[in-house]
């Protein structure tokens, strides 16, 4: 039997409740995000996140912010993602809707305001 430091854990899943309502920083800007995206349709941003767990114990986690956008240009549709051990543990998607041959209001202003952010 082997007697040393203890060990870290191999995930941190347990603390997925607290790290989702926990605020997190990216340090990116909006126009690195855009040149990310207009370059491959996606953009990757990790960081470093420390948070507590019940016992009062620090554990930093690696997160990863993953946005996908086919037609940057247009959102077309896109997919925001929070991943813990490349798992998605938090996000949202939009995709417009179409009602007949007109997209309705909110999706045309949606369009045009990630248009002007370019």
């Amino acid at each position: 039997m082997m007697i040393g430091p203890p060990t870290m854990p191999a995930n941190y899943f347990f603390l997925v409740q607290r790290i989702v309502t926990e605020r997190k920083y990216f340090d990116t800007s909006r126009s690195e995000v855009v040149r990310q995206l207009e370059g491959k349709g996606e953009a990757d941003i990790d960081t470093e996140h420390v948070t507590t767990d019940d016992y009062s114990s620090q554990h930093a986690v690696i997160l990863r912010l993953n946005i996908h956008c086919k037609h940057p240009s247009y959102a077309e549709g896109w997919t925001i993602a929070l991943k813990l051990h490349n798992t998605r543990i938090d996000g949202f998607d939009w995709e417009p809707k179409i009602l007949g041959d007109r997209q309705c209001r909110a999706c045309r202003l949606a369009s045009a305001c990630l248009g002007s952010q370019a």
